[in-house]
């Protein structure tokens, strides 16, 4: 389980593959994004705050992440709540 401290430090980060790949693209926006949430959200880092982080993290990541692919020149439809024109 993530601890206050864990948020505020980089020692626990373990670096991406690939760096120059999608993946390690895709790992970096959705490390930020969990960092980010975190930094912004200590709260989240409580019991009474769990659920909550569950959906900010997914919500920022998910975000981070279809930015990264219109960036990158892919069309995302928005008028079924998103991606699933890429599947």
């Amino acid at each position: 389980m993530l601890t206050a401290d864990m948020a505020k430090r980089d020692a626990w980060r373990v670096p991406p593959p690939k760096p120059e790949a999608l993946y390690g693209v895709i790992w970096r926006e959705a490390e930020t994004a969990i960092r980010d949430t975190f930094r912004a959200h200590p709260e989240h880092l409580t019991t009474k705050g769990r659920h909550a982080a569950q959906t900010s993290l997914a919500k920022r990541v998910t975000g981070r992440v279809v930015a990264l692919l219109r960036r990158r020149g892919v069309k995302i439809p928005n008028d079924d709540g998103g991606i699933s024109g890429l599947l």
